[in-house]
Formats: structure tokens, sequence, C-alpha cells
């Protein structure tokens, strides 16, 4: 996102239009959120206006020609098949999805395409020399990034230990591995426990996350999300517990709530409250 925003800002491009894979993962909610960001219409305008994709395309093909445009995809790996080339529940075939983005291509040659993805991409778009790895932050930025969300949030260490030492902040940040999201997740966890007790429950979970998934790259923010769960009440993360049901999406067609009900209960022992929406 800051590459699109500094390419807009110099002029390399009019418009950076945003669409997000892990919430947006058919072709036609793509083109859809795509036709609300870069026609005049914005928010008035749908894929359902039109018979079929091919007939939708065209107005956003149209207004592609008219300003050089950077259309950033985001989570891609969010549609991407895994190792063994099984897709993600409820994704749409990938393959339309990158028909889509060559259509996209070839509306104008100011027009490209940036991925974000935590899984390399497939042909057509395996371009090794495009390819930029993001690493972790370096100890100046996640100690940066700390002090900054700090401050946003109003909120300060915990008296008893405010890690006073440049020491005491580079533990904290390697303990989250200098992931942007652990770190900004830890801020409110630093401020009720303090920056070594934080610390050390870290790496306690980073230590018993390796050891049961020693190949997930997303520990660190495993890890910060569980000591934000532990500070929920016993009685509310029981609640919780019904929703694991769903991890990875559920389809509801054809399915009533009685039908999940059920089948929550079958799994968890607990009936899932459901509210409209």
């Amino acid at each position: 996102m800051e590459l699109a925003r500094w390419l807009v800002r110099t002029g390399r491009f009019r418009r950076a239009p945003f669409v997000s894979l892990e919430a947006v993962s058919d072709v036609r909610s793509v083109l859809d959120s795509l036709g609300r960001q870069v026609l005049p219409e914005g928010a008035n305008w749908s894929v359902a206006q039109y018979s079929d994709l091919h007939h939708a395309l065209q107005p956003v093909k149209r207004a592609l020609a008219d300003y050089p445009t950077l259309i950033l995809l985001d989570n891609m790996e969010s549609v991407l098949p895994d190792a063994t080339g099984k897709p993600p529940v409820a994704a749409a075939p990938v393959e339309e999805l990158f028909t889509l983005c060559q259509d996209l291509l070839h509306a104008d040659p100011a027009t490209r395409l940036v991925f974000t993805s935590r899984e390399a991409l497939p042909e057509p778009f395996a371009h090794r020399r495009a390819e930029h790895r993001l690493g972790p932050l370096s100890h100046e930025d996640a100690i940066a990034l700390v002090s900054q969300v700090m401050a946003q949030e109003g909120v300060t260490p915990h008296p008893s230990d405010p890690g006073s030492t440049p020491q005491e902040i580079t533990d904290l940040v390697e303990a989250a591995d200098q992931h942007p999201r652990a770190l900004v997740m830890l801020t409110r966890e630093v401020a009720r426990m303090g920056v070594r007790a934080t610390t050390e429950a870290l790496r306690d979970l980073m230590a018993a996350l390796h050891a049961r998934y020693p190949d997930d790259r997303q520990q660190s923010l495993y890890a910060s999300v569980e000591l934000s769960l532990r500070r929920l009440a016993p009685e509310v993360r029981e609640q919780l517990r019904p929703l694991a049901v769903f991890r990875g999406g559920a389809h509801l067609r054809g399915r009533t709530l009685d039908d999940l009900g059920s089948y929550a209960r079958s799994r968890t022992g607990h009936r899932p409250h459901a509210s409209g929406g």
C-alpha cells in the first residue's frame, strides 16, 4: 500500500485501486470492487447491472484507458491452492481471476498490477525479476512502530515494567520476529503487563507454537492474538469456541441456521448464537 501511495504521489500513476482477496475472492466480486473505485458512479456501480462478466468488464476497461492506474491485489494466498493443489474453501478458480487480471492489463499500456502474497504466483504472473520479498522490520523500524502506535493509542508501558533499557525493547521486538501486525497488537499488552512480562509470555507462546507448527510463518501473529484472548473472561472465551467450526469459511446455501446449529453442537457441544447480517 505504501508503494502504491508513493507511485501516485510521484506522478507515475494517477490512482491505485485496492482489492483484498482475503475478503473478496470470486471474480465477480473482484471486478465489482474495482469498478466502484475507478468508475464515476462509485458505490452506485455494480456488476449485477450486467448480463454477464464480459459486459461488466467493458466500462472498467474504458475507465482504465483514461488514466495510468496501478491495481493492488492484496492477500493472494487467500485464493491460491495449497502445497497439495487444494484450493481454499469458497474461493473461485484462480484461473478465472488471472484471466481477469490479463484483461485488465490489456485494457491500456499504462495499467499495472501489484500482487501481495505469501505464496509464489503461478504463470502467467510468476515473474521472479518483478518480485520484492518483504522480510521482518529492522530493529529500528520495529521499535519506532511500537512507540508510534502507543502514542496514537494513548497508552504507556506498565509503570512497574516500562522497558527502560534499549535491550528490553529489542528483546520484545525480536520475540515478535519484528512482525508489524503482531507488534501493533502487542502494544496494549505492554501497557497492561509491562515490557519484560509481555516479552516472556510471547517467547513461551512462540516456543509452543513452533513445536506444534514448525513451518507456519504466522507464529508471531498467532502468539499476539493468544495473548489478547487471554485477557477475556473464561466464560467469554467459552462462548467463542463454536466459531472454530467455521474456520476457513462456511457455505450457507442450502443450509438453515438449525442445520448449522446441529452441526456445531455435534462438534463442540454448544449451540452457536447467530444474528442477522
